[in-house]
């Protein structure tokens, strides 16, 4: 088959990116020719959202997987409407068999203009897009499925796909030394991308509360709101403190992963299905969250992490994993259970290859 991806900005380093980026892999090493179609993170205007850049390490990732990478320009977009495009110059769906795109599920210019070929959309929020030519409308949850069928989605055309997340084996483990981290020492981590708009320090405030002596906490990425809320801690609790920059290195995101002892996760936005979160899975570290606009990771760690509904209980969870071993060692047996049944690189490849 000849497989086409498409996603405005599609080489960045996003959730929704990182899913197609990795759903093109599964289908190139299964032998398709695949193509991916990516434009320039053009300006959006009515709104003071800025949409994630491409990154040129996701780029020499997907490239190296050997899959041919197209540009696309994009002069600036209103709603989900690309203007000054030469989209139809470069795209040709006579080409391909297939095109796989995504984003948060509502109708998509250009995508609405293509009548011809078989479109596998991967929704990653609760808008319904039921055009003729989509064969396959693929959610990452239950809880989202069930707002997007509310919503008019087609049942005939749903499939539940979670983000797709290798496990990597060969990351390197010397984080708890390049960073002065005690051996003995429990650690909280958390990782995010760089924005003001998913800033929620529930994490790092309920760490601040803590009273033990041996912990650290170490935030990977993440807007600078946190570094001003740390400001306001103690001098020796900033000192158990790691802020580090952004990074979409995979090698050192689990290279990090494999240090920290729990996952902290705090996010005013919340999740439909946490990437971030099934990686912490995939090192059996339970993790800890909170309710935010979207509630789909309440799903990802159901009985196997907590869902604390106030600081207080937030509070308990990380000092009852830290100072429980028996609690702890549960928790850590329940989450790589989950991650293997549910989330694993194989369990979800494949779903995919059943589409195909």
């Amino acid at each position: 088959m000849n497989v086409a991806f498409c996603k405005f900005a599609g080489l960045g380093s996003g959730g929704i990116e990182k899913y197609l980026q990795s759903f093109a892999k599964i289908v190139k090493d299964e032998g398709h020719n695949v193509d991916y179609f990516y434009t320039n993170a053009a300006p959006l205007r009515n709104t003071d959202w800025v949409h994630p850049p491409n990154d040129k390490l996701r780029q020499k990732i997907v490239e190296d997987w050997g899959i041919k990478t197209v540009p696309i320009d994009v002069g600036y977009r209103i709603h989900n409407t690309w203007y000054e495009t030469n989209f139809f110059n470069v795209f040709d769906e006579s080409k391909y068999d297939l095109l796989v795109t995504g984003g948060n599920g509502e109708p998509e210019f250009p995508y609405t203009e293509l009548k011809n070929i078989k479109i596998v959309h991967t929704v990653h929020g609760e808008h319904v897009f039921n055009q003729d030519n989509i064969c396959k409308s693929i959610l990452i949850c239950n809880w989202q499925a069930q707002r997007w069928l509310k919503n008019g989605g087609d049942k005939t055309k749903l499939q539940i796909i979670p983000p797709i997340v290798p496990e990597i084996k060969d990351h390197p483990n010397d984080f708890r030394k390049k960073y002065n981290i005690p051996d003995d020492a429990f650690v909280f981590g958390m990782h995010q991308r760089n924005d003001p708009n998913i800033f929620h320090p529930v994490s790092l405030l309920a760490f601040n509360q803590i009273p033990l002596d041996n912990n650290y906490m170490v935030i990977m990425g993440g807007s600078e709101q946190y570094r001003e809320v740390a400001l306001q801690f103690s001098k020796e609790k900033q000192e158990k403190i790691i802020f580090l920059d952004f990074c979409s290195d995979a090698l050192e995101i689990h290279n990090f992963l494999d240090t920290i002892d729990v996952y902290a996760h705090s996010r005013r936005d919340g999740e439909v299905c946490s990437a971030a979160i099934i990686e912490a899975l995939s090192h059996a570290k339970p993790v800890v969250s909170c309710p935010g606009q979207n509630n789909g990771h309440k799903e990802q760690i159901n009985d196997c992490g907590i869902f604390c509904n106030s600081m207080e209980e937030y509070v308990q969870a990380l000092t009852q994993l830290a100072c429980n071993k028996e609690l702890y060692d549960w928790h850590e047996l329940k989450t790589r259970a989950k991650y293997i049944n549910e989330y694993s690189f194989e369990s979800v490849k494949e779903k995919i290859l059943k589409i195909l």
